[in-house]
């Protein structure tokens, strides 16, 4: 049973009032017109929240399922509860609403892999940023969330690093395979030094890789152009 709160937290005026009434009517037609067996493979958003979407229905979802909003916008379902689904949305979350529907795609997210990523940019679902088509016939494919190696079965750290910054270089010892962290405050140069290591590489037939959290496209195509 699901419980709404018909009157404003903002304003108690009966224009407020009237307006959440017929959102929370309307709601609940939705979910009376869908069977139980339709809401196996299709749900109704309740709130939407820093990204995050919380849906009614879809009973049969898979943790890390592609799922598709009638806003013509993607997510993957995340937190599997008895009765609501927790759905991370890719894209802007305010273009879905409550009362929106999801459906299922009855598939994993899975992304490409192999050579041809080689010199590319891809978001988080496999699309390329810089090339229209890149994927070929015989591309392969693999799971976005799988288990890593475990530490016996990675190589053991035998061959040094340059990052070619000579203070670096001459006293922080770096080896390849090996996890180091770099720490400090906002604007200080963490992101130019990870870049400048990776243009260091060119021609040493080393693959490096760049991910970047919550960056603009603006920093995708600055860093492509260096």
């Amino acid at each position: 049973m699901f419980f709404f709160n018909l009157y404003s937290t903002n304003s108690d005026s009966i224009n407020d009032i009237e307006n959440n009434y017929s959102r929370v009517k309307e709601f609940l037609l939705k979910v009376k017109n869908i069977n139980s067996v339709k809401l196996n493979s299709v749900g109704i958003v309740l709130s939407v929240t820093d990204g995050v979407a919380r849906v009614i229905g879809l009973k049969e979802v898979r943790a890390g399922e592609l799922v598709n909003f009638s806003s013509n916008m993607n997510g993957m379902a995340l937190n599997l509860e008895k009765n609501i689904v927790g759905v991370m949305i890719f894209g802007n979350d305010r273009s879905i609403k409550q009362g929106d529907t999801v459906t299922r795609s009855f598939s994993i997210i899975k992304i490409p892999v192999g050579e041809n990523l080689k010199a590319n940019v891809i978001d988080s679902l496999g699309n390329s940023l810089v090339e229209s088509t890149f994927v070929t016939k015989d591309q392969e494919f693999y799971n976005i969330d799988i288990k890593a190696p475990g530490i016996i079965t990675r190589k053991s750290v035998h061959q040094p690093l340059q990052t070619g910054i000579m203070s670096i270089d001459s006293m922080v010892p770096i080896g390849l395979g090996q996890r180091e962290l770099v720490i400090g405050d906002k604007q200080t140069g963490k992101t130019a030094i990870c870049i400048d290591t990776i243009i260091n590489q060119k021609n040493q037939k080393l693959p490096c890789l760049c991910i970047c959290c919550n960056r603009s496209k603006t920093f995708y195509y600055s860093t492509i152009s260096k």
